[in-house]
């Protein structure tokens, strides 16, 4: 299943293509400040957040429980920030037993019975990309989720396009996406 690709949808990152043998071996992005600035943004706000908050209950120590609520309270985007942008990092390994020409036909039949548009590589066949509607009207940020075919196992992530330094993301597609995919591969020959 091969498509073009249009101007208005992102094009393959010749980063992925170019590292997909560290992927594969290591189950995750090879580290940088492009892909780390979201975890590095998120761990300093987390810190400063709690020394405000810290120093705030100092000075008014007439009531020093009531900042714990508004502690949690404060913390609590940035902690779900981290451990989004942690998980926009890696890949998860789906175990199949079968070749890789095996994973992309797997892989195909699947998306293509979603009757979902998929994006396939050109220089490297065992890539798929399908993309999200955008998030809401006022964005174009999309969530996109990659498929990849290896020896004996499909890795799957899901990460934003454009999306900056939003602190709560939504991750429906991914966890629909995977829950019909394992029910889907139980029941594929």
């Amino acid at each position: 299943m091969k498509n073009n690709l249009s101007t208005a949808i992102p094009t393959w990152d010749n980063h992925l293509t170019a590292n997909l043998q560290f992927i594969k071996t290591n189950l995750h992005y090879p580290l940088s400040l492009k892909n780390t600035a979201s975890v590095i943004f998120s761990s300093v706000a987390l810190i400063l957040t709690a020394v405000l908050v810290w120093s705030g209950s100092l000075l008014i120590n007439s009531h020093p429980k009531g900042y714990y609520f508004f502690w949690i309270l404060a913390i609590i985007p940035f902690i779900i920030t981290y451990i989004r942008a942690i998980q926009a990092l890696y890949f998860l390994p789906l175990q199949t037993h079968k070749t890789i020409s095996e994973n992309q036909e797997l892989i195909c039949k699947f998306l293509e019975e979603q009757q979902l548009l998929v994006y396939t590589n050109q220089t490297q066949p065992q890539l798929f990309q399908i993309i999200s509607k955008p998030l809401s009207p006022s964005s174009q940020q999309r969530e996109v989720m990659l498929f990849i075919a290896d020896e004996g196992r499909i890795l799957i992530n899901s990460h934003y396009t454009n999306a900056g330094f939003l602190l709560i993301t939504n991750s429906k597609l991914k966890k629909q996406m995977l829950n019909n995919f394992k029910q889907w591969l139980q029941s594929a020959p």
